[in-house]
């Protein structure tokens, strides 16, 4: 496992072709759900990827909003290895060990979130119709 963190600047368009692919695979068509993926957050955020072979293998994204550090876009294109633990460890651990964390996490992973540490806030609610919940990690 080869865990970096990437600002926009610093990725090769390589690097970036492989995100904004992997991205749009999960989030876009096999979720079927049409949206912006690439957005504004995407030039101030920290893109944090697990390379495996010079191919993504895991990807979340980094950023501040409303005062909360938040991650978002996880994923994970080689499930069941456990790279998703891994990368959401890293990001916990060793780049903001000692900073609040907010996430807005689709509904079926809370488990997975909990077991991170991660207290659900609120009632869950639909964000392009699919189920998510407001998750946090206070420190």
């Amino acid at each position: 496992m080869a865990l970096s963190a990437y600002r926009l600047s610093e990725l090769t368009a390589e690097q970036l072709l492989h995100i904004m692919q992997a991205r749009i695979d999960i989030f876009v068509v096999e979720q079927n759900c049409v949206y912006r993926d690439i957005d504004a957050i995407d030039w101030q955020a920290l893109h944090v990827c697990d390379w495996h072979n010079h191919e993504l293998a895991a990807y979340a994204r980094v950023y501040e909003q409303d005062g909360f550090l938040c991650i978002g876009r996880v994923l994970s294109q080689r499930r069941g290895e456990g790279r998703a633990r891994q990368l959401m460890t890293y990001c916990i651990e060793q780049l903001y060990p000692t900073r609040s964390i907010k996430i807005s996490a689709q509904s079926y992973l809370t488990r997975f979130y909990h077991s991170l540490g991660f207290k659900s806030q609120g009632e869950p609610y639909l964000e392009d119709g699919i189920p998510h919940i407001d998750m946090l990690l206070a420190r």
